[in-house]
C-alpha cells in the first residue's frame, strides 16, 4: 500500500532573492506525486526581497531572530507539519521527481541525502561532485539536501546549534551512530557560486583543512578563528 506520509521542505534563507526566485517552483515542479505538504522559509533577516518573494510564491515565512544554519532549520523543523523532514540550501535544486525518490528510500532506511553536481563544467568541481555518491561521511555537504523522518530528528535533538560549521556532518554522524543513511543516486544541482568568487582550487583547500579540523576533534571556536583567517586569506 502507498505510503500516505508527506514532506516538509525546510530552506534556511539570508538574502536569497535570486535562488529563492528560481527554487520554489522548481520544487514543485518535481513534485509529481503532490507529496510535498509544505515549503518552509526560515529567513535570519533578509534585507533584499526574499521574504517578499516567498509570501508570493505561496510559501511558509517564519521569521529567526538569529542567524545560522542549525538553528534556522531547527526553527522550521519545530514547525512543520509532515511527517518527513527535507531540508535544502536555497542554491540546491533536487532533481526531478524528488519528493516520490526520497519517500521510496525512506521505506528501507532512516535518512538520507542525494549526490550533488555543481553548474560549472569545469572538470575540478566536476570530479568533486563525482564523489559525493559514496557513502561516507566526509563526502557529505549540505548542497545534497538531507531528509529524514520528522519522529527521528526530534529523538537526536535536532540540529547542533553550538555547530556553526559542518552542522550536516555533526548531525549525519549522530544518524550513523543510530540508524541507516543511504544516498539516492541522483543529482542536486548546486550553485558553485563561493567556488566562482574565491576561486576552486583555493576555496577547495580552505574547505579541505576546515573538514580535517573537523573530523580531528578540534573545537568550533578553534575552527571558527581558523576559518576567519582562511578567509581573510587571498
Amino acid at each position: 500500500m502507498p505510503s500516505e506520509k508527506k514532506i516538509s521542505i525546510i530552506i534556511p534563507t539570508l538574502n536569497e532573492e535570486y535562488f529563492i526566485t528560481k527554487l520554489i517552483p522548481h520544487l514543485r515542479n518535481g513534485d509529481k506525486q503532490n507529496l510535498v505538504k509544505e515549503i518552509i522559509l526560515v529567513d535570519a533577516g533578509s534585507k533584499d526581497e526574499t521574504c517578499k518573494i516567498g509570501e508570493e510564491l505561496g510559501v511558509r515565512i517564519i521569521h529567526s531572530t538569529q542567524k545560522g544554519r542549525a538553528i534556522q532549520m531547527n526553527l522550521g523543523a519545530k514547525h512543520a507539519k509532515s511527517e518527513i523532514l527535507h531540508f535544502i540550501h536555497a542554491d540546491a535544486f533536487p532533481p526531478e521527481n524528488f519528493s516520490q525518490e526520497v519517500l521510496n528510500i525512506l521505506e528501507s532506511c532512516d535518512a538520507g541525502c542525494f549526490r550533488s553536481l555543481f553548474d560549472t563544467d569545469g572538470w575540478f568541481l566536476r570530479t568533486n561532485s563525482w564523489f559525493t555518491r559514496f557513502n561516507g561521511t566526509f563526502f557529505r555537504g549540505g548542497g545534497q539536501t538531507l531528509f529524514m523522518e520528522r519522529d527521528l530528528f526530534r529523538e537526536l535533538g535536532g540540529y547542533d546549534e553550538s555547530v556553526d560549521l559542518m552542522e550536516e556532518y555533526e548531525l549525519i554522524q549522530r544518524i550513523k551512530k543510530n540508524g541507516s543513511f543511504k544516498v539516492i543516486q541522483q543529482d542536486v544541482l548546486v550553485s558553485a557560486r563561493d567556488y566562482n568568487k574565491h576561486g576552486h582550487w583555493t576555496l577547495q583547500t580552505k574547505y579541505s583543512l576546515i573538514y580535517a579540523l573537523f573530523f580531528f576533534g578540534f573545537s568550533q571556536k578553534t575552527m571558527k578563528k581558523f576559518y576567519s583567517w582562511l578567509m581573510k586569506k587571498h
